[in-house]
């Protein structure tokens, strides 16, 4: 019966430290994931479509630029808008 007792003493002590272990696993993958999710979140300075940096001074100068284009009135927007409508239903 002792040598029962012994071995199951072991395994215990075995037992508590695996889940131990196990725990602090876990808590550092959970703190981990949490200052990851957390650093992923930074905003960049590009002002443009993503991958392709752009400094607020390009960007001023093409928004210029476009406001230097031709605008259409609101007739003439309605009228391209229900020609373009019209061709997609075909």
């Amino acid at each position: 019966m002792a040598f029962y007792q012994k071995n199951l003493k072991k395994l215990w002590n075995k037992f508590c430290k695996v889940l131990l272990f196990n725990s602090l696993i876990s808590y550092f993958y959970f703190l981990f994931k949490i200052f990851a999710m957390k650093t992923a979140n930074k905003k960049t300075k590009n002002l443009a479509t993503p991958g392709k940096p752009m400094s607020q001074d390009e960007f001023v100068s093409l928004i210029k630029e476009a406001e230097e284009g031709t605008f259409l009135t609101e007739k003439e927007f309605d009228k391209k808008f229900e020609e373009w409508r019209l061709q997609r239903k075909k």
